[in-house]
């Protein structure tokens, strides 16, 4: 039963983080955009095949697609969303030159098992 019990944690967790990474990127794009240009930028990647709630599960495509879209601005863009999803999840955020969201991502499920076993 604590098995079950932890699939379901676990499945919770990653839904949550999905809705906390969609609700980091509006935060971010609109914070450094504009929010008039939130709802156009979902457009925008949605027809990129990324939808709001497929963030997490396609962030090496959605890392791409901001690489192309905003050059060396990407980066910034990156962080500034990983500072958000940290910081919704209540982590410690340490930006690092040259990391990607892949990364950021990565780490924040990374420090989530840690608190939940």
């Amino acid at each position: 039963m604590s098995q079950r019990k932890r699939s379901l944690s676990s499945a919770d967790s990653r839904k949550q983080i999905d809705e906390y990474i969609a609700l980091s990127v509006d935060t971010a794009i609109g914070e450094m955009l504009g929010e008039a240009v939130v709802d156009a930028f979902y457009v925008y990647m949605n027809e990129r095949g990324v939808a709001r709630k497929e963030v997490r599960q396609k962030v090496k495509l959605f890392c791409s697609i901001l690489d192309n879209t905003f050059g060396i601005q990407s980066q910034p863009m990156q962080r500034k969303i990983a500072q958000k999803l940290f910081s919704r999840l209540g982590l410690a955020f340490t930006p690092i030159r040259e990391t990607t969201l892949v990364d950021y991502v990565a780490t924040a499920e990374e420090m989530l098992r840690h608190v939940e076993a």
